[in-house]
């Protein structure tokens, strides 16, 4: 995913729009009467919407202040989805998608991101990094490289059903996946065929990053 450069303000009213529960722009724009030209330039930050901020702090339900500065009364934050367990073992854990298993606070930097996660560990493999019972925070837009730690989501070999691990990004080979295991310390290739998802885990201060 490209990086948002949009102004700030723009960001929050996208932000405002999902919370009100309108996923889209034109649904939103039916509902309210607003037209819909102007509303996307002013989410897309092509146009300032000064003029508007009365207008869509009251459909918004949100104050004039935070879709213009971030203070004041914003939306509620909606919870992270504790999607299931990932793997610090040699055997993945089901990651379920339908209902969630919990919810957790959702950390500043995946405000708006609607399809972030969270995911418990199992297993020892991967500490002291990360141990039992740790939560990670996915984020399955954030570009990875070399020493970042993933999800892997992978097709089982018996009936298809997807597992996940969490191990540390070596590099691609070929589209293979080339991971790292820290405990005991080990390589391990998962082929590209049966690969299904490779997610992002972020660090304790990506994650408090607006």
């Amino acid at each position: 995913m490209a990086e948002d450069t949009r102004p700030d303000a723009a960001k929050r009213l996208r932000e405002a729009r999902i919370a009100r529960g309108f996923k889209t722009v034109a649904k939103a724009c039916e509902f309210f009467g607003w037209n819909y030209q102007t509303y996307a330039a002013h989410e897309n930050g092509s146009r300032g919407f000064g003029r508007a901020v009365d207008t869509y702090a009251a459909d918004l339900r949100v104050s004039k202040a935070w879709l213009l500065t971030g203070e004041g009364e914003g939306p509620p934050v909606p919870r992270l989805q504790i999607k299931g367990y990932v793997a610090g073992s040699v055997t993945g854990f089901n990651i379920i998608h339908e209902t969630p298993l919990d919810l957790a606070d959702r950390p500043p930097a995946l405000v708006g991101v609607d399809d972030a996660y969270a995911c418990w560990v199992r297993g020892a493999s991967m500490e002291p990094a990360f141990r039992e019972g740790d939560l990670v925070v996915v984020h399955p837009y954030k570009p990875f490289v070399a020493g970042d730690y993933v999800v892997i989501q992978q097709a089982s070999a018996n009936d298809g059903e997807p597992v996940a691990f969490i191990k540390q990004f070596v590099r691609l080979q070929n589209g293979d996946v080339v991971a790292r295991q820290l405990n005991p310390a080990a390589i391990v290739t998962f082929p590209k065929a049966t690969i299904l998802k490779v997610h992002k885990i972020l660090s304790t201060r990506e994650m408090l990053r607006a």
